[in-house]
């Protein structure tokens, strides 16, 4: 996807995070069986994200507390509830700064004085499954 001087004179944020993407695959086995797995759709997207504190405890496996992280996208980026967050990466020192795998928990669409979108608005919060299930 091009994120270009479109995107710069329609929006007013610099985006100074990237994030990959990736959305849930479906295959069938040789029994017939559907398989899903997570396939990288989009890499690098720009973003603008700054952590959230939690006060819900994951008490299985480990205690800690749950990670969240508020994200704003630009208005053409390709995401909905399906979507995965991995590999958040500052912008300027193109340093990985948190690596879990984060799901999409609320979304909701910013629209300017003249009601085009401007801006997506996302929740995401720290997956809780097993490693093997992220694959």
């Amino acid at each position: 996807m091009d994120y270009g001087l479109y995107l710069m004179a329609r929006t007013y944020l610099r985006m100074i995070h990237r994030v990959d993407l990736y959305k849930r695959v479906w295959t069938k086995d040789d029994y017939g069986q559907k398989i899903g797995s997570w396939a990288l759709t989009d890499k690098e997207v720009p973003c603008y994200a700054t952590p959230g504190q939690s006060s819900i405890i994951r008490m299985s496996p480990t205690i800690d507390p749950i990670d969240y992280f508020d994200f704003i996208f630009p208005y053409n980026t390709n995401i909905d509830y399906n979507t995965r967050l991995k590999m958040l990466i500052s912008g300027i020192r193109k340093e990985v700064f948190y690596d879990k795998t984060l799901e999409v928990v609320r979304m909701e669409r910013f629209p300017s004085y003249t009601g085009k979108v401007t801006h997506i608005g996302v929740n995401a919060k720290t997956v809780i499954e097993s490693e093997s299930d992220n694959k």
